[in-house]
């Protein structure tokens, strides 16, 4: 750490791929493709602890427990088209998806964050002087290893991932950088 002016993301990615999963991140008994969910106007992925706060009976705060955190990803399409907005609304719901999301060039490299268990919020957004309906991903943890392999289109997602990816269990995401 420390400064380092080649560090500075100038621009996102403006690429979120998802595949649907079982439950627990595994490839489905017939394995789903990595599918576009079209132009992207940003993005971002917020991952902060929650707290359980336990009081005494007087009132006084006894302790906080570290509770069990939800990364998000979050955003708004550029897109709204038909497909776009039923797979939002109802396509959605109910089902589990590995997710890369580009997160463009930093130093000369590419990085992509790639979950292997999400679920998007199942909803549609759009406000009569923007039609860019928002996205929401909550991430899970995965209870065992997860491996993406190259050769299973993820290399032709972000061109500079050449081997396989493996998200370990009990993680959330793995942040990829090129080597």
């Amino acid at each position: 750490m420390g400064k380092d002016a080649t560090q500075i993301a100038k621009w996102f990615g403006n690429n979120l791929w998802y595949k649907e999963v079982n439950e627990d991140g595994t490839d489905l008994s017939s394995p789903d493709t990595f599918k576009n969910i079209g132009h992207l106007v940003d993005g971002k992925l917020v991952r902060e602890p929650s707290y359980e706060t336990v009081k005494a009976d007087h009132g006084q705060v006894v302790v906080e427990l570290l509770d069990e955190d939800t990364p998000t990803i979050s955003g708004n399409l550029l897109q709204s088209d038909k497909s776009i907005l039923d797979f939002l609304g109802e396509g959605c719901r109910g089902k589990f998806y590995r997710i890369v999301l580009d997160l463009g060039r930093v130093g000369g490299k590419r990085q992509a964050l790639i979950c292997g268990v999400a679920q998007f919020t199942s909803k549609v957004e759009l406000s009569a002087n923007s039609r860019r309906p928002p996205y929401e991903i909550k991430v899970r943890r995965n209870e065992n290893a997860i491996t993406e392999t190259a050769s299973g289109n993820l290399d032709a997602l972000v061109a500079q991932i050449t081997s396989n990816i493996t998200i370990g269990a009990e993680q959330y995401y793995y942040i990829f950088e090129e080597a």
